[in-house]
């Protein structure tokens, strides 16, 4: 017989992992892994316009899309 302790333990994991993820995108960290990775995009494209796209449209105003980021 199971307790309901393991279905109270998984949201407290996912919590604590999540705000992880959301702390490594942080204003205060320049954004963390998020600039290097949208240059590693660029430099290694799976698509032409999903290039362009962050080439042209995100990187210029990276602040904005990293704010939208972070708080998403």
């Amino acid at each position: 017989m199971v307790t309901g302790w393991p279905v109270a333990i998984f949201p407290i994991v996912f919590g604590v992992l999540y705000l992880d993820m959301a702390l490594q995108k942080a204003l205060w960290k320049n954004y963390g892994w998020l600039e290097g990775w949208l240059r590693q995009e660029i430099a290694h494209p799976t698509f032409g316009w999903y290039t362009a796209f962050l080439r042209d449209v995100v990187f210029p105003h990276f602040e904005v899309f990293g704010m939208l980021t972070f708080a998403t």
